[in-house]
């Protein structure tokens, strides 16, 4: 692949990188030895998470969608993967699938953009669906992180700004970014938010 846009990894020590053209979601045995999980005619693995119980979960570009794949299981593509969030269902249809999150009940978050929202669901729900949990007047929410007060962080592509939402979804703009894109957020030890950003305005 050309490019790798997300790292992520499990208590055992596996990490699972989405990769870009050719479209994958590589397994990395702490040993080195790679085996792929699962293989796209998108364009991208936009990113890759790993959820509480260990099923892997990834977002194509440009389709939109989000897989559900099991670490231990055979090679997946889009017609033989689970769906576990398709945008054309949705009211809004966002366009591009941007970042994923989980909270500490297992809920999973989904950062979506053209336009920007925030849905949520619930892996643990028989057929559950994703609920919008929170929707910007931006072009598109970019990234997520979790603080240690269970608040989601954000960061959007249009004017640059870092949001903090609360479990009710209640957004508060924390920072208003110099740049217009945040690419990505991170939270310190101490609780302090970290945001790398680019982009002129």
């Amino acid at each position: 692949s050309t490019y790798i846009w997300a790292v992520s990894s499990d208590a055992a020590g596996n990490a699972y990188v989405a990769t870009g053209t050719p479209a994958t979601v590589l397994k990395i045995a702490p040993d080195g030895k790679s085996t792929k999980l699962f293989e796209s005619k998108n364009l991208t693995v936009q990113t890759v998470r790993v959820a509480p119980d260990g099923a892997v979960y990834a977002a194509t570009l440009p389709s939109g969608k989000v897989y559900k794949l099991d670490p231990n299981g055979p090679v997946k593509d889009e017609g033989s993967a689970t769906v576990a969030f398709d945008p054309g269902a949705t009211e809004e249809k966002p366009k591009y699938i941007w970042d994923l999150a989980f909270d500490s009940a297992g809920r999973l978050y989904i950062a979506s953009g053209a336009p920007a929202a925030i849905y949520r669901l619930t892996p643990k729900q028989a057929a559950a669906k994703a609920e919008l949990f929170y929707k910007s007047d931006e072009q598109h929410i970019r990234c997520l992180a979790f603080d240690r007060d269970g608040n989601l962080i954000a960061g959007s592509d249009g004017d640059g700004l870092v949001y903090r939402i609360d479990p009710a979804g209640k957004a508060f703009v924390v920072y208003d970014a110099p740049k217009r894109e945040i690419t990505s957020v991170a939270i310190g030890d101490s609780g302090a938010i970290y945001a790398a950003a680019v982009g002129d305005k």
